[in-house]
């Protein structure tokens, strides 16, 4: 019965790739713009501003090619519901560089929920792997970082800033951060001196259509210490409606000296 369950599991990972759009694609290519992100060897390494080249999530494996940014990596685009273990899985599979688990509740960590073994679980088979985490209390997410990297070995963190549902976004996590940039920054600050793995944010481009906020995030962000940035090209009032618009993508770019993925 186990293998009959495992097999459903794949077949329903499986139909959702069918319709997945939220893969996100480094906007080298995209901006026409030289990012700040390169390798040597098979090791995949994030430039610092200091010059100085650290580990950036795990190596990759040779390519012909060793400049990773020429690769124009496809990163798999958290998705709470979707994004299971299994269909992380399919998508390393079919060409995901990166893949990324369902949104964690640093809160639920925390409080030693039994939903979080599930969720943060890793596989092999699935690295490299990011680890994304949502919360709005600094104390929660610094907490669920250490105990979720000592616990599942991660190959990073990604914060969710974009999240849209209510249930979060009422909540004061998710999106409803970026209408309070001051604490936005803290948390990320926060998560960075909590591990030396790379931290991204995972954002949109504001809350109310037109009041765009994602530029003076992204220098917020960056001056907090994190490693790259996920900028899905929409408003929380959208959700899923419409278009990413692409243009406001690259304003974020320009304000930001690390890299940017495109989303959305």
């Amino acid at each position: 019965s186990s293998q009959l369950s495992y097999a459903a599991v794949l077949r329903r990972s499986f139909r959702r790739l069918v319709y997945l759009t939220t893969l996100g694609v480094f906007c080298q290519h995209f901006f026409q713009k030289k990012l700040i992100f390169g390798g040597f060897a098979d090791t995949i390494v994030l430039f610092q501003k200091t010059g100085e080249k650290t580990p950036f999530l795990k190596t990759i494996g040779k390519r012909e090619d060793s400049m990773f940014f020429k690769q124009q990596p496809i990163f798999l685009g958290p998705m709470a519901g979707n994004g299971d273990a299994a269909f992380r899985r399919i998508c390393k599979e079919c060409g995901a560089f990166v893949t990324v688990t369902e949104m964690v509740s640093a809160k639920a960590t925390y409080y030693k929920d039994k939903k979080t073994a599930f969720l943060a679980r890793i596989s092999d088979a699935e690295r490299p792997c990011v680890l994304q985490l949502f919360g709005s209390d600094e104390t929660c997410m610094s907490y669920a970082v250490q105990a979720l990297e000592e616990a599942y070995h991660p190959d990073g963190f990604d914060i969710n800033m974009g999240c849209p549902a209510p249930k979060i976004f009422n909540n004061g996590e998710g999106s409803a951060l970026l209408d309070d940039l001051h604490k936005a920054q803290r948390i990320v600050r926060a998560v960075r001196d909590s591990t030396r793995l790379p931290v991204s944010v995972k954002l949109r481009l504001g809350i109310e259509n037109g009041h765009f906020v994602a530029d003076e995030a992204a220098r917020r962000f960056e001056a907090a210490g994190a490693d790259y940035l996920c900028v899905h090209g929409r408003y929380r009032e959208q959700y899923y409606s419409g278009k990413a618009d692409r243009q406001a993508i690259a304003r974020v770019k320009k304000a930001a000296r690390i890299p940017v993925i495109a989303n959305g």
